[in-house]
């Protein structure tokens, strides 16, 4: 059996996607720009601008305010009107305090951690973020103490799926490459990471995209969801 389980947080823990889509929508939408837009459109456009930039964060070219102000900038435009930075930072605040609200775990993540760690190995996050940013998100869906470790890429120095960041959490979790599993939802960062430290993957797969590179040894799920099995599986070497 395998003695730890390294894990994503945004979108295989701690759901992001259906709160942030919602909080665009009722937040964000309402703005006079999109009258002719239909808002659900308007907030999967928005998910596609926050990937797009989420680079220009990462390596230093705008604080987190900037950042969001940005995107919401960014989303407007493609209407053909412009908002001054004022107003911009007004609609950011308004989506994040909307996204705070809603924040909620996927489906079956808690009991599965919590299944993990019975069994005897450790759980690791290995993220990308801010270290408060992800604090606040696993104590508000109610996760963060199942949680031994937090390997989180601001205080890391490092991003996923920079190799570093997989040493310094194996070295987290006590576990050699071979001992460990990464879960996570993302192929790039997550699967394909692992894989070259030699770690074995588990990719979530909420959205049924289906596996990007079918001769990539990894464990595809669709849900967390019975622990027990899925444990079984991510723990079974």
């Amino acid at each position: 059996m395998r003695r730890a389980l390294l894990v994503d947080i945004d979108d295989t823990v701690v759901d992001w996607i259906g709160p942030a889509h919602d909080a665009v929508v009722t937040a964000i939408a309402t703005h006079p720009s999109f009258a002719e837009r239909d808002p659900s459109a308007v907030a999967d456009r928005f998910m596609e601008i926050v990937e797009e930039t989420h680079a220009l964060w990462m390596a230093g070219e705008l604080s987190v305010d900037q950042l969001r102000a940005e995107r919401i900038r960014r989303l407007v435009r493609e209407t053909g009107t412009e908002i001054d930075l004022d107003e911009a930072l007004v609609l950011a605040d308004a989506y994040r305090r909307a996204y705070l609200a809603a924040r909620r775990p996927v489906a079956g993540a808690g009991e599965l951690l919590a299944e993990v760690r019975r069994l005897g190995a450790r759980v690791v996050a290995v993220t990308n973020n801010l270290v408060s940013e992800q604090e606040d998100k696993l104590r508000h869906t109610n996760l963060r103490h199942l949680f031994d470790d937090l390997v989180i890429s601001e205080a890391a120095g490092v991003n996923k799926p920079d190799p570093v960041i997989f040493e310094i959490a194996l070295r987290a979790a006590g576990a050699a490459p071979s001992e460990a599993v990464m879960l996570g939802d993302s192929w790039e960062n997550d699967v394909v990471g692992a894989l070259g430290m030699g770690i074995a993957a588990a990719w979530l797969d909420r959205r049924g995209l289906g596996v990007p590179d079918p001769n990539v040894p990894v464990l595809a799920l669709s849900s967390l969801e019975p622990a027990d099995e899925v444990a079984a599986a991510l723990l079974a070497a």
